[in-house]
């Protein structure tokens, strides 16, 4: 009877053993072939890796995003569309996409068709300025302030109430010095030409 028992014992544990070494060679195993599942993968507390130069997601037919070694990081290819139901940014804030507004930033510079990248835009509307009236073939001249402006900054003047005076004369503004703005009205008929009291919307464009 001792002996019996002795034999089920053993062989308990040796099926407990071989039970524990296939549960071990099962979880440090590299599977040399592909999985095929009709259901979701999950990877709980362990890590995704390859040895190749990239990691393809594809259906089958199409490759719909590639992740390929960049060192010490991956470069992300996604080939169609990239939605995102929160908040997009790259590297913290260089460029960041506010999920329920849409509102975009971009902490660097905005390069627009390969043309001249703009650093920054500032726009404001100025308090009622009264440019007086402008003489036959002269100028009339007043500044606003805004706060950023420098020398050399583009500037567009944009009137808040239209006026006969823009029929007639012209319209423009530069920055005199910083936050500063001259904004000039010049008529070239023999009349006198008052443009009136109004705002204006000034936009700042630097480069």
């Amino acid at each position: 009877m001792q002996t019996k028992r002795k034999i089920i014992s053993i062989v308990i544990s040796a099926t407990v053993s071989v039970l524990l070494v296939a549960g071990v060679v099962l979880a440090v195993s590299t599977i040399g072939t592909d999985i095929t599942t009709g259901g979701d993968v999950a990877v709980n507390g362990g890590d995704i890796t390859t040895t190749a130069a990239a990691l393809n997601i594809s259906d089958g037919a199409n490759n719909l995003m590639t992740i390929t070694d960049g060192g010490a990081v991956g470069n992300v290819n996604v080939t169609g569309t990239l939605n995102s139901a929160g908040a997009f940014s790259v590297a913290t804030n260089k460029l960041t996409v506010a999920a329920g507004t849409g509102n975009t930033a971009v902490a660097g510079t905005l390069t627009v068709g390969g043309g001249t990248a703009v650093a920054k835009v500032i726009s404001e509307i100025t308090a009622a300025i009264n440019l007086g009236s402008a003489a036959a073939n002269t100028c009339v001249v007043d500044t606003a302030a805004v706060t950023g402006a420098a020398l050399g900054d583009a500037v567009i003047v944009s009137p808040l109430i239209d006026d006969a005076a823009w029929d007639t004369g012209s319209l423009t503004a530069f920055v005199e010095g910083p936050a500063s703005v001259k904004i000039v009205y010049c008529n070239p008929t023999v009349g006198v030409v008052d443009p009136g009291s109004m705002t204006y919307r000034l936009t700042i464009i630097q480069f």
